[in-house]
């Protein structure tokens, strides 16, 4: 199980990388350890083959032959080896890779095939166009060229120059469909048209082949263990075979994996269409090949190892993932904080992997739903936030086709050079979604805007790649979770869609949005001084055994009194008592939600302590189970009962003495949930005027307003921009609200409904 949910391993054809390699290319998956040198282009050591075909697959670039822009003078423009395009046809080029072995130069040619016509057997480059390591590699001095129809020199990236190089057969030409190549990228229409069809091109290619780049930091090693572990059933046997590589390594082996996981290719846009659509797919890293699903499969097993309970045969029992008892372990190889970085790190690979697995075929009209749910717009567009693209435009137009609803948002590939172009795409997206589903959810997430774009504070800006939270993508998008048994919040109901209209005037887009205005923002935890507490903890017995045995002293104190800094929860705790009595007479004096009497006080008092626990249990859970009831986990319903016993409810009103610091029992409670596991940015622990009590964003401020609106899942967090507007600062849990309790509650009968506008 991942983040991102669970993946499973798909049922491709199984081929072995040598057998693609005389099929599709020219390139082999052997386990030779290649060593990059300094230099404008790849050169590597030659390595010990298992046999001639090895050797003379193994095809690379010649330092001799490669061309620069230093020995080249570039006399022809890049568009004159380009003929013009039939659109209707949906024509498209293919580089054909002229054969070679070490010492020849490489040629191509362009050809022109059509989709739906008796395609040529060809294949696709996916690969990410900028260099994929740093100068200490491999020294990235001057320009590359190739030959392309009738010695006409293309220039192309150092990266490509290296995939070319390896991908070449040294006997036969290859057909290879590469972007960079096959479009005239200035041409503007031809671009947009390609751009459309993309999808369907690498559907259609056999293999496709996503391109890391050459070998370095030990890949070459790591991916012959992926290949040795994939076909290998029998979980304790891979096991065995990891932790033989974890031993005996001469190097940190999880960092040469991570490095494998971190390279740049991962971070492209483009690759998650690539990938996506293959029929079938291969992953080459320099002469190294492994299969798409032995990745996923390797991946898999470490995620299971970090996470779930494996079958311990020493002690013949099942052990909780990694603990004291797991071999990786008790061996000393690796702890579980480590090999859980690892799992973490490859977020954007486990990203695809899961993507891929949702082409699957459903077997019934349930399972068909929640795999469309899975692959909307909004989710691709929000799962694939950290996605690099040097045109933003490019981070809808990648993804767009493969959403299970893309056809529905009337997009248009168009690289139009309109500084708007950008705010019309990303705003247009954010009006479709709520106009299909009535939903306010897509306007929520938050990231930095670039001012470029100009975009209003309800549209979140996909071109922004860094995420805000330390904890990744995921939690910038969806900061708030829920079990996969729990309810969905639904703070403004489930019958009550969006009411929205919009207008553009001088000072920007306006969106206008029927809600309910609940309170101001009183106090935040942020603003509360840092406190010292002074706290009774047992005392260590005194191990000088003469001293006892005498008792020439006087006998220690079986406790003693230190003094420490009260902890971020214990000033929620305080913060929430002081609002008790305050809170109270709003609600029985201005909101007259209450009646006035000590036993109201006492009612009103238990609500707000057990609100309380449900904002710790939110702060400290990743995914919490609040709702239903039913669904609730044992461990929930144990602290739940113990946070009861110890309430430490004021006797009544007028006791206005009362302790606001946290007591043993609850102390306890608190210890055993745990740290802050949510994202950090949405840790800001506030109350309002009228005695509400919850957590939202750290850059929120007294006197921002907290409203409902219409068709939105989360209360919201406004702060007005000027006379009659309010821009967006977050969505934020507030206790007591999350599942339709403004309605159930009567509150929704004593708040008018007002009309916000949102810049």
């Amino acid at each position: 199980m991942s983040r991102y949910g669970s993946y499973t391993v798909e049922t491709e054809p199984s081929v072995a990388p040598e057998q693609w390699s005389r099929e599709a290319l020219s390139s082999t998956g052997t386990a030779g350890n290649s060593q990059l040198s300094v230099g404008s282009v790849c050169t590597t050591e030659l390595p010990r083959f298992n046999n001639e075909a090895q050797r003379i697959l193994r095809v690379r670039i010649s330092p001799d032959q490669a061309l620069t822009s230093s020995s080249v003078s570039l006399s022809v423009h890049r568009s004159s080896i380009y003929t013009p395009l039939d659109k209707l046809r949906g024509q498209f080029r293919v580089l054909v890779l002229k054969e070679g072995l070490w010492d020849d130069p490489i040629v191509c040619k362009l050809a022109i095939q059509s989709l739906g016509d008796n395609l040529q057997n060809y294949a696709a480059l996916s690969y990410t166009w900028n260099d994929p390591v740093d100068a200490t590699q491999i020294e990235r001095e001057g320009h590359h060229y190739i030959k392309v129809n009738h010695d006409r020199y293309f220039k192309i990236s150092i990266n490509l120059l290296h995939a070319l190089g390896h991908l070449r057969h040294p006997t036969e030409p290859k057909m290879i469909w590469i972007d960079a190549i096959c479009i005239n990228q200035r041409d503007i229409l031809e671009r947009n048209h390609q751009v459309d069809i993309m999808k369907e091109i690498y559907r259609g290619a056999n293999p496709v082949i996503s391109w890391l780049g050459p070998s370095y930091h030990h890949s070459p090693s790591v991916m012959a263990l992926v290949n040795q572990v994939h076909p290998i059933d029998n979980s304790s046997r891979k096991r065995e075979m990891i932790l033989l590589a974890l031993r005996y390594s001469k190097f940190n082996f999880l960092q040469a994996y991570t490095s494998i996981l971190k390279r740049a290719y991962w971070y492209r846009t483009w690759i998650i269409q690539e990938v996506f659509s293959a029929t079938r797919l291969f992953i080459q890293c320099g002469s190294d090949i492994v299969l798409w699903q032995a990745l996923v499969s390797f991946q898999q097993f470490l995620t299971a190892e970090c996470f779930d309970e494996v079958w311990d045969p020493d002690a013949r029992r099942w052990v909780p993932p990694m603990d004291g008892n797991h071999r990786w372990v008790r061996f000393g190889y690796i702890t579980r904080t480590q090999l859980a970085e690892v799992v973490s790190d490859a977020d954007r690979f486990t990203n695809l992997a899961v993507l891929r697995d949702l082409r699957k075929v459903s077997p019934n009209d349930e399972e068909e739903e929640r795999l469309r749910r899975q692959r909307t717009l909004d989710r691709l567009l929000f799962d694939n936030w950290d996605a690099v693209a040097t045109n933003p435009l490019d981070k809808v137009f990648a993804i767009f086709r493969l959403a299970s609803d893309g056809d529905q948002y009337g997009i248009q590939v168009d690289y139009d050079s309109d500084v708007n172009a950008v705010n019309r795409l990303y705003t247009n997206i954010i009006k479709r979604f709520i106009h299909m589903y009535g939903n306010l959810s897509i306007i929520l997430p938050r990231r930095t805007q670039n001012p470029d774009h100009r975009l209003p504070s309800w549209c979140p800006d996909w071109s922004i790649t860094t995420p805000a939270s330390r904890m990744g993508n995921w939690q910038d998008a969806y900061p708030f979770q829920v079990s996969s048994n729990s309810w969905d919040y639904f703070a403004s109901g489930y019958q009550l869609p969006a009411q929205v209209w919009y207008n553009n005037n001088n000072t920007g887009q306006s969106m206008y949005v029927n809600g309910f205005r609940l309170d101001l923002i009183h106090h935040k935890s942020s603003d509360e001084p840092d406190y010292y507490i002074e706290e009774t903890i047992p005392r260590r017995r005194s191990n000088n055994f003469i001293r006892t045995l005498l008792c020439f002293f006087p006998s220690d104190p079986e406790t003693q009194t230190i003094r420490r800094q009260a902890t971020d929860f214990e000033k929620w705790y305080a913060m929430h008592r002081r609002e008790l009595h305050a809170g109270f007479s709003r609600e029985t004096i201005v909101t007259q939600s209450i009646p006035l009497g000590n036993e109201a006080f006492l009612d009103y008092c238990t609500k707000k302590h057990e609100e309380f626990f449900w904002v710790l249990h939110r702060a400290t859970h990743l995914f919490t189970d609040e709702q239903p009831k039913a669904s609730r986990t044992a461990n929930t319903r144990h602290l739940l009962r113990r946070w009861r016993r110890n309430c430490n409810i004021p006797s009544g009103y007028a006791a206005r003495r009362r302790s606001n610091v946290m007591g043993g029992g609850l102390k306890e409670v608190v210890r055993e949930m745990g740290e802050v596991k949510i994202n950090e940015i949405y840790t800001c622990f506030f109350t309002t005027k009228n005695g509400f009590m919850g957590l939202g964003p750290e850059g929120l401020e007294e006197r921002d307003l907290v409203v409902i609106l219409r068709g939105c899942g989360f209360p919201v967090v406004l702060r007005r921009e000027g006379p009659s507007a309010f821009r967006i600062i977050g969505a934020c849990y507030l206790a007591g609200f999350m599942f339709g309790e403004f309605w159930s509650g009567g509150w929704g009968e004593r708040v008018r409904e007002e009309t916000f506008e949102i810049c």
